[in-house]
């Protein structure tokens, strides 16, 4: 099978002569023997003088000038095909580890031929430091071997070649091996204050769980979970939007140019289709980082099966890296490579493929991993050596349904007010359970000093559970000898307090009950409803637990955006509640109290 000639050529030439039978089989020639004889002027003249005739019987048309017809539009075509060098299936592949091994330098006790490679951390160690010095001196690279091709080691780089790549190749052509290989040849290459991978699968394997545990990872979406998929596509808008402020902020033309560094991400999506079919409203997110990603040091690495009619067009101007493995059809090799080759790759080249840079089609033999799970292990030990720890992550999972003290624990608490002039003082909050912005989570902290607390919900949401937990840790406080500020005493705390706050009650607990709301002392309190409150100034601060009801919602301050997030579950599962004080609103999942 001849990959000389792209065959893409012979099919666009067919699409103008549909009604001929005998034309179409001259253009479905794909031997050697059948393009040499196309491309000879003898033959292709003699072949349209024979020709002519019989066409021009059959469609009933007078024939004159067929021939330089069929002579200048092949002519046309053929001397526009993309030239291509080599052939995947004659190349034989070289594991990664070998690759990654070509430097001055190799440790001793790395045994070349054994079955199982891996490079020693001190390897990786010093090639971090190689090239982190080498970008922050000189202009920034993100080259990789990737596998071979008939002139050697294929290095591919991010920044020179792309920004952007997409991947095609049908299901077994090996699109998964080809993900992990570029991506831990990068690791291997660039420490975590230089590079920053996010993973997103969404086929639901496991091809990136393995890769996220590096410390270069701040973030993997692989459980086909779309509100997980939403929140990492926010969190990389929230991040790009950060990278152009501090751009403009520092009057630089680049991220390169930003002080402190900031570490090249990037975004690495397999099944890219389906992220499109699912999420459609939002692709816009992705299109605007491949639009000015290049600047801002952000990156995507799109694989699909299907690239036909999957790319946006404004995308697809700023990918200038295609990498096509073997695909079904003739028309999604023509999609990425200009040629239909890749659908001609034999099925036994697995990690066979063609690579277009822009400057012709070069065949490829992708490499593989000797042992995966060595290689991340020395990129760990490396890590550990330079005390990279894990990487703060860009976005996390949605809230959990059940939450302990310990779990909440573990996250860093969330201070919304960071930049305005009603600071909460970090002295006077309690960690009631994880908040959600939409993108992360956080330790929800409850304020203390802001003014009143009402927890507003039906029976059975967790209004009883989360008084329970207020007065637990704040006795916890007390015994600890916690230094609160002076002006904030223990606070009076009420169970079923709807009767109390009626304002016709003249029972001597309601009044007293009113008095204390009306004072400086800070009342946490649960009621069923709130339409006896003032609200807000009886209770700034609410947890309230949504009803569904949209009127009943904002009523209670739940912001329209907070209401449209939520799914039916949240309305049933205990503890789901929102966290509104001036100025904010939050999703969170308070903490399930066991006392013991």
């Amino acid at each position: 099978m001849s990959r000389d000639i792209s065959n893409s050529s012979l099919d666009s030439y067919a699409n103008g002569f549909k009604n001929s039978n005998k034309l179409n089989n001259l253009l479905e020639a794909k031997s050697e023997q059948s393009l040499g004889a196309i491309n000879s002027n003898s033959h292709r003249n003699q072949y349209a003088n024979s020709q002519e005739n019989s066409y021009f019987n059959e469609s009933g048309l007078n024939g004159s000038g067929l021939n330089n017809t069929l002579n200048n539009t092949l002519n046309n075509v053929l001397s526009n095909a993309p030239k291509i060098d080599g052939n995947p299936d004659e190349i034989n592949p070289i594991i990664l580890e070998k690759l990654l091994l070509n430097i001055p330098q190799i440790s001793k006790n790395y045994q070349l031929g054994s079955k199982l490679l891996m490079p020693p951390w001190r390897e990786i160690a010093r090639s971090w430091l190689m090239s982190f010095a080498k970008n922050k001196s000189q202009k920034r690279q993100l080259i990789a071997p990737i596998g071979v091709s008939n002139k050697g080691d294929m290095n591919i780089d991010l920044v020179k070649n792309g920004p952007h790549a997409l991947v095609a190749g049908t299901t077994g052509s090996g699109k998964s091996i080809l993900l992990t290989t570029w991506c831990l040849a990068l690791a291997f290459r660039y420490p975590p204050s230089a590079l920053r991978f996010v993973f997103m699968d969404f086929k639901g394997g496991a091809t990136f769980d393995a890769l996220a545990k590096i410390p270069h990872s701040i973030g993997n979406v692989g459980d086909l979970d779309l509100h997980h998929a939403t929140r990492a596509l926010r969190g990389l808008e929230k991040e790009l939007d950060r990278r152009e402020r501090l751009v403009a902020e520092q009057e630089c033309h680049d991220i390169t140019q930003v002080k402190p560094y900031q570490p090249s991400i990037v975004i690495v999506i397999d099944e890219f289709h389906a992220l499109k079919d699912q999420l459609p409203h939002y692709m816009n997110r992705l299109i605007r980082i491949a639009s000015v990603g290049r600047s801002l040091g952000m990156h995507i690495i799109a694989c699909t099966q299907n690239p036909l009619g999957q790319v946006n067009a404004d995308m697809k101007a700023n990918i200038s890296i295609n990498l096509c493995l073997r695909v079904r059809d003739a028309l999604q090799s023509h999609e990425l490579l200009g040629s239909s080759c890749a659908a001609y790759i034999n099925p036994q080249s697995l990690g066979g493929a063609y690579c277009n840079l822009g400057e012709g089609i070069t065949a490829v033999r992708c490499s593989e991993i000797a042992n995966t799970s060595t290689l991340i292990e020395g990129i760990n030990l490396a890590g550990k050596f330079y005390h990279y720890n894990q990487a703060e992550q860009l976005f996390s999972k949605p809230l959990p349904s059940l939450v302990t003290v310990k779990q909440a624990e573990k996250y860093s608490k969330f201070d919304a007010n960071d930049k305005t002039s009603n600071r909460i003082h970090k002295n006077n909050d309690i960690t009631i359970g994880l908040l959600d912005d939409g993108i992360r989570l956080y330790a929800a902290t409850l304020p203390l000093n802001i003014g009143n607390i009402a927890i507003i919900g039906t029976q059975g949401r967790g209004k009883t559970n989360i008084l329970r937990l207020i007065d637990n840790l704040l006795k916890e406080d007390i015994a600890d000898g916690e230094n609160r500020e002076e002006n904030t005493n223990h606070p009076y705390i009420v169970d079923n307090a709807d009767a109390l706050v009626n304002p016709l009650n003249n029972n001597p607990d309601a009044i007293y009950f009113q008095e204390q709301l009306s004072s400086s002392n800070t009342v946490i309190f649960s009621v069923k409803t709130a339409h006896r409150l003032r609200l807000p100034d009886q209770a700034p601060v609410r947890i309230i637990f949504p009803t569904g009801d949209a009127g009943t919602d904002t009523m209670l301050g739940i912001p329209s955006e907070i209401q449209q997030s939520l799914t039916p579950q949240d309305y049933h599962t205990p503890g789901r509640a929102v966290l509104i004080y001036p100025g904010h609103a939050y999703l969170l999942q308070l903490i399930y109290f066991e006392n013991t």
